[in-house]
């Protein structure tokens, strides 16, 4: 995926969306920095969420922002989330033109699995992917929830 992003950076959008959205929802990072031949520009970034309660839509969106300001810095971040099923120009553009970015789903379940074979030695248990993945906890909209 070529974007004028760090591999930090990109891991921790991932990461905080990962952290701030549901599983079955879509992030799309779209305008000056899916340009190579351009410099600097704020990171753009459109989500489509399954999520359908507003507050909670706003409440993930601005906990999004925060894990990346923390993450990566203050820098101008511009968020557009899909809040309802129509189609405006600006939601049409960031699909179009802007690169769609894995839910981190897979890297996320690398990550825990390359964690727990470093981290976890057990005795009883079988060490194997699918015990791994499903001890995985996650965060999704403020909630914990057990995969």
């Amino acid at each position: 995926m070529k974007v004028r992003l760090s591999a930090c950076e990109l891991e921790a959008i991932k990461l905080a969306f990962k952290t701030c959205f549901l599983p079955e929802d879509h992030l799309w990072l779209f305008g000056s920095r899916t340009d190579l031949s351009q410099k600097g520009g704020d990171i753009d970034l459109y989500i489509e969420t399954e999520v359908s309660n507003v507050k909670q839509v706003l409440a993930a969106k601005s906990r999004f922002v925060t894990e990346l300001y923390r993450s990566i810095g203050e820098q101008k971040i511009d968020v557009v989330v899909k809040l309802d099923k129509s189609e405006l120009p600006i939601y049409k553009v960031a699909k179009k033109e802007g690169v769609h970015i894995e839910q981190a789903d897979r890297w996320f379940h690398y990550r825990t699995i390359r964690n727990a074979l470093s981290h976890e030695y057990p005795e009883s248990l079988e060490l194997t992917v699918e015990n791994l993945v499903s001890r995985r906890t996650s965060f999704v909209l403020g909630q914990t929830k057990k995969n």
